[in-house]
């Protein structure tokens, strides 16, 4: 028998989207080059009576499968309810007021069939909005090095915009991979591939359209996703490099926020037992890590100044780590844990 499961199944949540915003992201999804897909609609709840009425007329449609939650449950709740809907070897994200570029699924494919060594892609893309005059206005990203991308997040949630993801089903199976209930779920899902052993590429393409909308986070909640970023950082840091104690684990996972809850040594010291444990495990480029380790450093270094902590010997610390005497000092001390840690 034929085998009549599409090739992508494109997941797409939805919440009292705009009508007019997500039959633009549907139809740009519809209208790709490439054919053989399946549109997952999960309604998570929607409560706007135009919003419910416009997936009522997406149902019907050739290709599109609608899901509902009875009532708001959540992004991760919704992902994970569509990817086991899903019939498609490759499972693609997509935003309900997005715009992908008619190419960006047969570019993505395309990626995937030539290098079944990665489980996800990510492409470039663009920030768009109405200005005050109602003209549609863009943003471009400047383009950064992908191995870079890869070091940073160690601690911070950059490289792989979610809303460009495509996804290997059979990786996530195998893996037992989904979303965690959680603020920053897309950065706890890059960590979980991570250490499952799955490659990612970033595409240097443009193949989507962001839209800024005049929602932003709140306060509270800048708070909590900034908190989750650095639990799954330390998740990360302690999974990936044994030699570090607990407290130097947290304090490289805040790296990427504001927070500043150790001293000066605590930090230096995590940095130079990751540089040393590097050189065994090679995990990333040393010359690169070292580089994007104490750049990071220098900016904490900078917050924990301006907060008035106590710093005495920052400075020395810091010239320390960069003229890498710390490295000669615990090397037997990091060899020795990981060691142990082996045992």
């Amino acid at each position: 028998m034929e085998n009549v499961n599409p090739l992508v199944s494109v997941i797409m949540p939805v919440y009292n989207t705009a009508p007019e915003y997500l039959e633009e992201a549907c139809q740009s999804i519809l209208g790709q080059s490439f054919p053989d897909l399946e549109l997952v609609i999960i309604d998570d709840g929607s409560t706007k009576r135009e919003t419910i009425d416009c997936i009522g007329r997406l149902v019907v449609l050739d290709k599109v499968k609608v899901i509902r939650n009875i009532t708001n449950r959540g992004i991760p709740y919704s992902l994970n309810c569509a990817i086991n809907e899903s019939s498609g070897i490759y499972i693609a994200r997509m935003d309900s007021d997005d715009i992908a570029f008619p190419k960006r699924l047969e570019m993505q494919v395309k990626y995937m069939c030539n290098h079944p060594e990665v489980c996800l892609t990510a492409t470039r893309m663009i920030y768009f909005w109405n200005d005050p005059n109602g003209k549609e206005t863009y943003r471009y990203l400047k383009k950064s090095d992908p191995k870079i991308n890869d070091i940073r997040m160690l601690y911070e949630n950059v490289g792989y915009p979610h809303p460009t993801w495509m996804i290997r089903s059979s990786f996530l199976q195998e893996s037992n991979i989904s979303y965690r209930d959680t603020y920053s779920e897309d950065y706890a899902f890059l960590t979980d591939c991570i250490l499952a052993g799955g490659r990612m590429c970033l595409i240097d393409e443009v193949l989507l359209k962001y839209r800024i909308s005049d929602a932003q986070f709140s306060k509270v909640e800048f708070d909590k996703h900034s908190d989750a970023q650095c639990e799954i950082s330390y998740y990360r840091i302690r999974n990936t490099f044994c030699s570090l104690t607990d407290d130097e684990c947290k304090a490289i996972s805040q790296f990427g926020c504001k927070k500043t809850d150790y001293d000066s040594k605590v930090y230096i010291s995590g940095i130079q037992k990751i540089m040393i444990e590097n050189r065994y495990k090679k995990v990333f480029d040393s010359r690169l890590l070292k580089k994007e380790l104490l750049y990071a450093w220098y900016h904490k270094y900078k917050e924990i100044f301006k907060e008035n902590h106590p710093c005495k010997q920052v400075l020395i610390y810091t010239i320390i780590a960069i003229i890498n005497v710390f490295p000669r000092l615990l090397r037997e001390k990091v060899i020795s844990a990981c060691q142990r840690k082996s045992i």
